[in-house]
């Protein structure tokens, strides 16, 4: 044992690391269905992180430089690997019970709660297998140099790992299961080889621990469930407020980690609850029979009702599966093309003309920066047909700093050569859409205005707020304030529902 042990350690070290990256990219997916992908989440989670890293290697140092024993290790790394399989039920737990509150503090109070414990016991463990290696080694930095290279190479690892395979094809909570259970076996041989009857005790209190994961288990009331890309994915039939009746109807909702992408009327025609698809509608009916690239394809509701006139369409979404979900839960077979790709890719990649083009992307509840941008408009404008016409929806904010992304998209728009008319849906600016019709050559899509559910929106350019591009881009940061504050309602309108 002696002559493997130096490896042993650098074993651990790896599996350490990789445990790390995938507790941290497992917070943030857990926290998604809550609070979102904003920045606040990603903010909340990367310093909740940090906050649990600085605590163990503190703690650890300390641990470290008392009377050495060789449980320390073994028994840090198997709660640790505790805690992680339990950490989908702990998030579960709490984030049910602080979902309500702000996204700034509701994401880092939910992440304390779950995902500290577990990154605090792995980072305890540095300064433990640091201390276990010195003997091997001419020097303190040479066994700090080591263990550390190869911890952050198991994080590698488990980024590429985590990200391209296990959370898309097996889901967070197996996942993370898989990790744990790797730390678990370490462990397990590092205090067997000490005491039979330790390694005992771990079996039975990992198996434990695995019994109250099980716990963890999707919605039996979802019709479907899945993560991968775009995070949770799920299918439900349920209660929803129509926004076209302005009552709840008996509604089939697409949703993305949390927030509803797509909501179906089941009980009549038409399927969409949501104003804003009669304006895309209205503007569809401009150009029957004719070429549309609709940029984000959700339900597939949208494109359903431009089929109906005779629009040769394309659907553009990132996730395979959506296409899937649109057609055997929502729309059933259809006749338009779809594309899985990033819009922003695509845009740039092809060369096929259109004579209109819809942009209704949001990743949860946030549009994506990096197709809203005068180069984005640029190539899409060269896309366009003569008399071609581009249309965006967006959050409803048109007045003080929540409105800061519609001017910028705006100005980017104007900047770009597009003649742009604001539409806004009826109701109160957290709860509607705003839509900007932007048209080549400046020949503008009559909008009508003896509608009970959209109007044009008297805007002007304001030069206050900077032209979007590739290279600066304060749409992310301009999004924050306005997702918080949608995220919050839906959250409101959910709590309401129960």
């Amino acid at each position: 044992m002696k002559k493997i042990f130096p490896y042993f350690i650098l074993m651990v070290a790896f599996t350490e690391g990789a445990n790390l990256m995938a507790v941290e990219l497992g917070a943030a997916k857990l926290l998604a269905p809550y609070f979102g992908t904003s920045l606040y989440a990603w903010a909340a989670t990367l310093g909740v992180t940090l906050l649990a890293l600085m605590c163990g290697y503190f703690a650890g140092g300390i641990l470290s430089s008392k009377h050495y024993s060789e449980k320390k290790l073994p028994l840090v790394l198997f709660i640790a690997s505790c805690f992680i399989c339990l950490t989908p039920v702990l998030a579960n737990f709490f984030l049910q019970k602080l979902y309500l509150l702000p996204v700034q503090l509701g994401s880092t109070l939910g992440l304390i709660c779950y995902a500290f414990l577990p990154l605090f016991f792995l980072a305890l463990s540095s300064p433990l297998m640091i201390q276990s290696y010195l003997p091997n080694t001419t020097s303190a930095g040479s066994a700090a140099g080591s263990v550390y290279a190869i911890s952050t190479l198991g994080g590698i690892f488990a980024t590429f790992f985590c990200g391209f395979y296990t959370l898309p094809t097996i889901g967070i909570a197996n996942t993370l299961l898989v990790f744990s259970l790797s730390l678990f076996l370490l462990s397990f041989l590092f205090i067997s080889y000490q005491s039979k009857i330790w390694g005992i005790l771990f079996i039975i209190l990992y198996s434990l621990c695995t019994f109250f994961a099980d716990e963890f288990k999707d919605d039996k009331n979802a019709l479907y469930h899945s993560e991968g890309i775009l995070g949770e994915i799920e299918v439900h039939d349920d209660s929803y407020f129509s926004f076209i009746k302005n009552k709840w109807i008996d509604g089939r909702s697409l949703m993305v980690n949390g927030t509803g992408q797509s909501i179906a009327d089941k009980s009549a025609q038409p399927l969409y609850t949501w104003h804003y698809v009669e304006v895309a509608k209205q503007v569809a009916q401009e150009y029957k029979n004719k070429k549309c690239l609709l940029l984000g394809m959700g339900a597939g509701i949208v494109a359903k009702e431009f089929a109906t006139y005779g629009l040769t369409i394309t659907a553009v979404e990132l996730d395979a599966r959506i296409p899937e979900i649109a057609e055997k839960y929502f729309i059933g077979k259809n006749d338009f093309h779809t594309v899985v790709d990033d819009a922003r890719h695509f845009i740039n990649s092809t060369n096929e003309m259109f004579d209109f083009i819809f942009i209704d992307l949001f990743f949860s509840e946030t549009p994506p920066a990096h197709v809203l941008t005068f180069q984005s408009f640029s190539k899409i404008k060269n896309l366009l047909h003569t008399n071609g016409s581009l249309l965006i929806n967006l959050y409803g904010f048109s007045s003080g700093k929540n409105a800061r992304p519609l001017y910028s998209i705006y100005n980017t728009l104007i900047q770009c050569g597009f003649s742009v008319q604001t539409i806004a849906t009826k109701g109160k600016e957290a709860q509607r859409n705003l839509l900007l019709l932007a048209s080549v050559n400046n020949k503008k899509v009559e909008i009508k205005t003896n509608t009970e559910s959209y109007y044009l929106l008297p805007f002007e350019s304001n030069k206050k707020f900077p032209v979007l591009t590739d290279d600066i881009n304060p749409l992310e940061v301009y999004f924050l304030k306005p997702a918080s504050v949608w995220r919050s309602g839906w959250n409101k309108l959910l709590s309401e529902k129960k």
